[in-house]
């Protein structure tokens, strides 16, 4: 029984992050009104019917599009100012990773997975691909360490639908790894390939 309470509060603490500020105000609200409910509870309970919803293919479509709209926003701008501006790059990817954690992991691995499809295509930007995904560590390591976070806690019932984002990957990482040397998705395809390879 200590093992089930401790999974349930390690299960809610976690659980945490990953919901909005107006869904954590719902909750407390519910808390505030009814003494009798469980925090744990109330907070699993929501992540649980949150996960059990299919992933609205709309919302991994804009993560693609908010990717590339992020890696091309300084085409316009000399090499010079795309130098002194490549943070935003990375602040508004930075944004989309942070975004795809509050997602159920087999989702956030989708979203992720585009976002990484994405910058792998953004070599054309110049300056700001150098900047921010050439380099050492950078956006690469990023999206990588998330990845590896969400790979942890994909249920077994879930590996099945990231075959797509498993391929997308495939492909990420030969791009990657073939013209620029960039070898951080290496891991990431290991692990998805013990559960996704056909």
């Amino acid at each position: 029984m200590a093992k089930r309470a401790r999974v349930d509060k390690d299960s809610a603490l976690s659980g945490l992050t990953r919901l909005s500020e107006r869904e954590k105000t719902a909750i407390l609200e519910r808390l505030v009104n009814d003494s009798r409910l469980s925090a744990r509870k109330v907070v699993c309970e929501e992540l649980e019917k949150r996960d059990a919803k299919p992933l609205d293919p709309n919302l991994l479509q804009s993560f693609g599009s908010r990717a590339y709209r992020a890696f091309h926003q300084l085409d316009r701008l000399r090499p010079s100012q795309q130098c002194e501006q490549s943070h935003r790059v990375t602040s508004d990817i930075g944004d989309l990773i942070q975004e795809a954690g509050q997602l159920k992991a087999a989702h956030a691995i989708m979203a992720l997975a585009r976002v990484a499809g994405v910058m792998s295509h953004a070599s054309d930007t110049g300056q700001v691909f150098h900047d921010t995904v050439a380099s050492c560590g950078g956006i690469p390591y990023d999206l990588a360490e998330a990845m590896k976070k969400q790979l942890q806690l994909v249920a077994a019932t879930d590996w099945g639908s990231l075959k797509a984002a498993y391929e997308q990957m495939l492909r990420v990482q030969s791009r990657l790894q073939d013209d620029f040397a960039i070898e951080e998705f290496d891991p990431i395809v290991s692990e998805m390939a013990k559960h996704c390879k056909s």
